[in-house]
């Protein structure tokens, strides 16, 4: 076969190229330290990069989870301590543990007054708030959950703490804001209304309503202004009660929104379980595996944040029919105290009650305090695994420096060999001749 200098300088060049090529890659990957910039450059690295990524993320959200409660238990815990406090203060020599037969009226009146005071700061202390969430509601954080009715009683969400029934609450209709316009769904409704998307769009789509998919459509062409939305929207939902607030002669954008914030009617007097409020939950990922099973979500795999203050301050009556309430102990103790006469039995049997349940809360503090250490664990083990994803993530991804910048002289020095090479492989010319 005959070679010609042609063939030699063709495959010279070829070669040459090949080897800028990867002096090239090599000189980015020196410069970015990474192993591949594309999918294509290493498709097995690249699938493991996305999967590590991912976990390195969900991890990320478990941590930032896990802090916010975290914080939000701190600030329970001393609300919690602080609420001890005022029991031991209460039980302390100059208040309880004072009061006897031959005290005078006089400070009997000065030690109700104090009971008094201390009602007050409990109930400060259980309305204690963390950012804008209150942190003894159970799972309703948006609302104060204890308040005091017309008539004194301590009321929990409404619900009386020593009767179990509710005070009563109005219907509330649900809202939405879509499209530049507020709606509202009206008390009426209740909320029958809630969890609807609503969706004001382009294109010929016709107005509609879907109760299975909870989904209510309008085209915007029908509704140029607010007015004519309402008057849309009252024929799709058959209810006059749903209302667009603000300027009626106002234009309507497109949009999509979901209803909230309806409410059922409640009955005043109606009888409520305790005790179901004493176990309301509140689930937040903290990467325990979040898992549902045949009954639902697994509650071994979440975390449980959810505070019910009555279960702090206590509720209901004992056998006797007294109440359990510490709030509700220290306001009839104090009612006991300002008669004339004091009954020394109802007065020492309330006061029993009251250390009674001292020692309720001092054991509901204890149960919370294994809550916190379970998460100073977590927060231990979601810190070792984002290390290792950290770790896993720069060996399948990046390359040691002192690797990189090697192989980049490497090669440099092969592609500098490359040239001097060539001038003694391509043949001289006839002008080289003429020099």
């Amino acid at each position: 076969m005959r070679v010609t200098t042609g063939m030699i300088t063709a495959q010279y060049s070829r070669n040459l190229n090949r080897s800028l090529s990867k002096l090239n890659y090599l000189n980015n990957r020196a410069t970015t330290l990474r192993k591949f910039n594309r999918a294509s450059e290493d498709p097995v690295a690249a699938a493991k990069a996305y999967s590590l990524r991912r976990s390195f993320t969900d991890n990320d959200d478990y941590v930032k989870n896990l802090e916010d409660t975290e914080n939000m238990m701190l600030t329970a815990e001393s609300s919690m301590m602080g609420l001890n406090s005022i029991a031991q203060e209460v039980s302390s020599g100059d208040m309880l543990q004072a009061v006897n037969g031959t005290m005078s009226k006089e400070d009997r009146e000065i030690i109700a007054t104090k009971l008094i005071k201390m009602q007050d700061a409990m109930l400060s202390t259980m309305n204690t708030k963390y950012g804008d969430r209150y942190l003894f509601g159970g799972s309703t954080m948006t609302k104060p959950p204890f308040t005091v009715a017309a008539d004194g009683s301590l009321l929990y969400k409404g619900v009386d703490v020593t009767t179990g029934l509710h005070q009563g609450t109005p219907g509330v209709g649900g809202s939405a804001s879509v499209g530049g316009a507020l709606i509202d769904f009206g008390a009426a409704n209740e909320s029958k209304f809630n969890d609807y998307s609503i969706s004001i769009v382009n294109g010929t789509t016709p107005n509609a309503i879907d109760t299975a998919a909870k989904t209510i459509t309008i085209n915007v062409s029908t509704v140029p202004t607010k007015q004519d939305l309402q008057t849309v929207l009252q024929g799709l939902t058959g209810s006059t009660d749903v209302t667009v607030k603000g300027d009626l002669t106002q234009t309507v954008g497109i949009g999509t929104a979901q209803v909230s914030g309806g409410e059922n009617k409640i009955t005043a007097g109606t009888s409520v379980d305790l005790k179901e409020l004493m176990n309301e939950k509140m689930y937040v990922d903290i990467g325990l595996g979040l898992d549902y099973n045949a009954n639902g979500l697994n509650e071994q795999s979440v975390f449980d944040s959810s505070l019910p203050g009555i279960n702090f301050l206590g509720c209901g009556v004992d056998k006797n029919g007294k109440p359990q309430n510490m709030y509700v102990l220290l306001g009839q103790i104090a009612t006991e105290l300002e008669k004339p006469t004091l009954d020394t039995g109802a007065t020492d049997s309330l006061i029993k009650g009251f250390n009674n349940q001292k020692q309720v809360l001092l054991t509901q503090i204890t149960q919370f305090g294994s809550k916190t250490n379970f998460l100073k664990y977590a927060d231990t083990r979601l810190d070792d695994t984002s290390l290792n994803l950290n770790k896993k993530i720069l060996d399948n991804e990046f390359v040691e420096p002192a690797e990189a910048i090697m192989d980049f002289k490497m090669q440099e020095f092969a592609y500098m060999s490359a040239l001097q090479m060539g001038t003694k492989i391509i043949q001289p010319t006839f002008l080289d001749f003429m020099r």
